[in-house]
C-alpha cells in the first residue's frame, strides 16, 4: 500500500468513532465565566462566580466570603483561596474534575485539603445563572 494511502487510511480509522457516534453538542471543553449557583451546598445556598483572569469569588446570596484564583487544566480546575485573611482555607488548593452540560456544571473532588470547600462543594452540581 502506498505511504500516502496508508496515512489517509490510518487517519480515517482514528476518526471513525467520532463519525459513527457523533459528539455530544451540549458538552464543552471550556468553562465560561459567570455566576454558578449551588443546588445543595453543604452549608446552604451559595454562589461561585468565575471571573476573567482566573479569579473567583464564593459566597452566600450576593455576599462574598472567599476570593481566590483558579486554573483550568483540561477537565480539571484547581482553586486556591487567597482571602480574606480569616478565610478558612487560606492558601490551600483544591483540585476538582469539572463537566459542563448546558447550564449544569458538575464538580467532583480529585484532591482538596480544605474541609469547608469539600463540604460545601460536595454536592458537585451548580447551575449557570443568567
Amino acid at each position: 500500500m502506498p505511504a500516502n494511502l496508508w496515512k489517509r487510511s490510518s487517519a480515517l480509522a482514528l476518526m471513525m468513532p467520532v463519525l459513527l457516534f457523533g459528539v455530544n453538542a451540549t458538552m464543552t471543553s471550556t468553562l465560561p465565566t459567570g455566576m454558578y449557583a449551588y443546588v445543595d451546598g453543604g452549608y446552604g445556598p451559595s454562589e461561585l462566580t468565575l471571573l476573567a483572569g482566573g479569579r473567583y469569588t464564593d459566597g452566600d446570596e450576593g455576599s462574598i466570603s472567599v476570593e481566590g484564583s483558579y486554573t483550568l487544566m483540561h477537565d480539571q480546575i484547581i482553586f486556591v483561596e487567597q482571602g480574606p485573611a480569616d478565610a478558612p482555607c487560606l492558601h490551600l488548593s483544591g483540585r476538582y474534575k469539572w463537566r459542563l452540560d448546558g447550564k449544569i456544571l458538575e464538580l467532583s473532588e480529585v484532591k482538596d485539603s480544605c474541609p469547608t470547600r469539600q463540604n460545601d462543594w460536595g454536592s458537585g452540581v451548580l447551575i449557570k445563572q443568567p
